[in-house]
């Protein structure tokens, strides 16, 4: 399976927009975030523009309350969650 994972964007739009457009090139099968988000403009944005399943776990920078903006772009948010994706397993354990 092809995983395409990043974590510690700190709000900086270059960091999103190169992220979607090597998911754009790449085709990942599933796209992990892995804290350090930022609940900002451009993070959501790049969430809407993903065309694959995305889990996300908040960092300890990330308010726990950003769950609420992931699912709404579609996206699902994983702390203290274990789902299996294509018989691999994956848990998320943010903060």
């Amino acid at each position: 399976m092809r995983i395409q994972a990043a974590a510690d964007f700190h709000g900086k739009r270059q960091r999103y927009e190169a992220f979607a457009a090597e998911a754009k090139q790449c085709l990942p099968e599933v796209v992990v975030l892995a804290g350090d988000v930022n609940g900002s403009s451009y993070f959501y944005a790049m969430l809407r523009e993903l065309a694959v399943p995305t889990l996300i776990v908040h960092g300890n920078m990330d308010s726990i309350n950003i769950q609420e903006g992931i699912e709404a772009c579609g996206a699902q948010f994983i702390h203290r969650k274990a789902l299996c994706i294509n018989d691999v397993r994956i848990v998320g354990l943010g903060g």
